[in-house]
């Protein structure tokens, strides 16, 4: 009896780059998976299946043998991927209080935290990632209006700093002549 030989074809599965050298494979030997090559942006390989949408079978250069059974079959293996996970620390740029860090998912809705912060003379007016003002503005409507709550879809690959922005409070002082006739 001469062992039947198969080969494994790699599928990334949506991923953003890289490949996979197929391997050939054959009955009743063991042999390591090809290691993943792929990439996909704010993802982690978590290793393969046997379908596109299946359950993680087999980690990334794993051992295997007798995925099949058929002389010369193609036994397709596909990538499944973990959407990373980043922090979002809000800072009170001159302001007091604290407010707690969020965890934001790659892909995902993300909705920034209502400020909790204070600033004696000022009001709140959104957050930015830079202190200064000059970074990405977040949470401010068209009109310029802070919302609470909105949500984004997280497309960032790290973490970030939101910075409270401050606008200053006007107000008008009135004079009364107090009787004064000029």
């Amino acid at each position: 009896w001469k062992p039947i030989t198969y080969t494994v074809k790699y599928n990334g599965n949506g991923a953003t780059g890289g490949s996979t050298t197929n391997s050939s494979h054959t009955y009743d030997q063991s042999k390591n998976l090809t290691a993943n090559g792929f990439t996909k942006t704010g993802y982690t390989f978590a290793g393969w299946a046997t379908s596109s949408n299946g359950k993680v079978v087999y980690t990334d250069k794993q051992s295997v043998k007798n995925l099949t059974s058929t002389k010369n079959a193609t036994v397709i293996l596909y990538a499944q991927w973990t959407a990373n996970k980043y922090t979002v620390t809000y800072n009170a740029n001159g302001g007091s209080g604290s407010m707690s860090s969020d965890t934001a998912t790659y892909d995902s809705n993300f909705i920034t935290k209502k400020n909790t912060f204070t600033k004696t003379g000022y009001l709140f007016n959104g957050w930015n990632e830079k202190a200064d003002g000059t970074g990405t503005t977040w949470s401010l409507s068209s009109a310029g209006v802070y919302e609470s709550g909105k949500s984004w879809t997280w497309k960032y690959t790290n973490n970030i700093t939101l910075y409270a922005q401050w606008k200053p409070i006007t107000y008008t002082v009135k004079y009364n002549g107090n009787g004064a006739t000029g």
